[in-house]
């Protein structure tokens, strides 16, 4: 399903290029950052890019028990801290938000954390990269996608394809 979420935001060499160098440091670093860092890690492609490329890059275009306690903690927290940056996005200036620069970045950012996710659910068990019946999927996937065939049949496909291959053994 990442898959067919990233494909449409793959239009330029410079999201490409993100969406590579996400995957690469997303699985690069599976095996020595605990679950979920690598690819917070992998949100770096974007800034990193967009330096390589520099100034001369044009704008994309925009796209319109105890336990019990301790779960209810996270949740508040988790609210506090959601409210919390979403304050902190309201207080940044409009100036700030018109910059080509942060434009960019706001429009690279996707890229690398769904490339990175889509690589991560593809091809790591854990900390391991495995080759199993996910990649199957994930390649009926992307010809499902080269074929330009709606959302839902692209993961129909995959989700298809991945089941056959798991019930032969795969």
């Amino acid at each position: 399903m990442f898959l067919a979420l990233l494909a449409p935001m793959l239009r330029t060499g410079t999201e490409r290029a993100v969406a590579a160098l996400a995957v690469l440091l997303g699985l690069g670093l599976l095996p020595v950052l605990p679950a979920g860092v690598p690819v917070l890690v992998a949100a770096l492609a974007a800034p990193v890019v967009l330096w390589a490329h520099g100034p001369q890059e044009r704008v994309p275009r925009t796209r319109e028990g105890g336990g019990a306690v301790n779960i209810w903690l996270a949740i508040g927290l988790t609210v506090v801290g959601c409210y919390a940056v979403k304050l902190v996005g309201l207080l940044v200036p409009a100036g700030v938000l018109e910059r080509p620069l942060v434009r960019r970045l706001a429009a690279l950012l996707p890229v690398a954390l769904l490339a990175a996710l889509t690589a991560q659910q593809a091809f790591a068990d854990g900390r391991a990269l495995v080759l199993d019946a996910r990649a199957a999927g994930l390649v009926a996937a992307a010809v499902a996608l080269l074929l330009r065939a709606p959302f839902l049949l692209v993961v129909a496909a995959a989700v298809l394809v991945t089941a056959g291959v798991r019930a032969l053994g795969g």
